[in-house]
């Protein structure tokens, strides 16, 4: 009673006999309660040498280490790799390809927390480049959006990276980007797709001749 994670409602009679959905939703609840949460920041993208991409991403309280996954298709895992600290680097890649990546942090018995989202990234360092910031709800259909995206700016020969987060302009710089692909999600009622700050941003990037391709909802709630 000392320790409690949160508030629970017990509404006896809505299970049948046998069923136990409410037990396995109340389960579940305090499961995922329970779970280390998943970086607020996230970037990928080229590292120094041309078979190099780099991850790098916020700390997580309580995290001990972090799980590091590389995908060379959606759902197809090639690589992962374990470290204690920001950033990891991804070696031995081959050349001019699309990666995906995500991490989970794990506490100190080992227990996996929740994903991040799904970031992309090529390992061409050529120009055109396009930088998607991944805003996405990943629950619904982890990477098909972005995959989406990230192949056609791949088969056009663009070099890309991606991130998301709060302060998007510190993680990437915007030195040869040429296009920023910023997919927003669904963000609810009521709530603006770009906060006060990422206008600001875009608006300067916009300013200094680069491209914008936005999607999602509220679009038009947020002005420029």
């Amino acid at each position: 009673a000392n320790n409690m994670a949160g508030m629970m409602i017990w509404e006896i009679g809505q299970d049948s006999p046998g069923e136990k959905s409410l037990l396995r939703a109340m389960h579940s609840t305090v499961h995922q309660m329970e779970k280390l949460p998943a970086p607020e920041t996230m970037s990928f993208g080229q590292g120094d040498l041309g078979d190099q991409l780099l991850l790098e991403f916020s700390p997580v309280v309580d995290a001990v280490k972090y799980k590091a996954y590389l995908y060379n298709e959606p759902g197809v895992k090639s690589d992962s790799l374990e470290t204690e600290n920001t950033p990891v680097t991804f070696q031995g890649l081959e050349a001019n390809s699309l990666y995906y990546a995500n991490i989970i942090a794990l506490d100190n018995n080992g227990v996996l927390g929740r994903p991040s989202k799904f970031l992309t990234a090529t390992t061409n360092q050529n120009s055109p480049k396009a930088l998607i910031v991944n805003e996405y709800d990943e629950w619904r259909k982890p990477l098909n959006l972005i995959g989406r995206h990230a192949e056609l700016f791949h088969k056009n020969e663009y070099a890309i990276s991606s991130a998301f987060g709060p302060n998007i302009e510190k993680l990437i710089s915007e030195e040869n980007v040429q296009i920023i692909d910023w997919i927003v999600g669904d963000k609810g009622f009521y709530a603006a797709a770009l906060s006060g700050q990422n206008q600001v941003f875009i608006e300067s990037f916009l300013s200094g001749g680069g491209k914008l391709l936005i999607s999602g909802s509220n679009i038009g709630y947020s002005q420029y």
